[in-house]
């Protein structure tokens, strides 16, 4: 299933973002995209997997839009992709 409720935060300090969402029962981990726009699909890179429901980003360029999603990966297979979530990075 769809991992919901993804909020992409700005962070704290420059260059820094916080991204967070549901965890989903029955999932070992994780995959993390972002991109620069979520409309250019060939824009989405893998970040990260992650077994945590939550990222912090550092390293991100200032003032820059930055979208993000997620989704689970089980025994069996890899969920469809969250909906994005937005921020401008501090």
């Amino acid at each position: 299933t769809q991992v919901l409720n993804v909020k992409l935060l700005a962070g704290l300090d420059d260059g820094t973002a916080l991204l967070k969402w549901d965890a989903m029962y029955r999932s070992r981990s994780y995959e993390v995209q972002l991109s620069t726009n979520a409309s250019d699909p060939a824009l989405w890179k893998t970040l990260d997997i992650t077994t945590e429901p939550m990222m912090n980003l550092h390293g991100r360029t200032s003032g820059q839009k930055c979208w993000a999603r997620v989704r689970a990966i089980n025994n069996v297979n890899k969920g469809p992709w969250s909906d994005a979530a937005c921020c401008t990075i501090p």
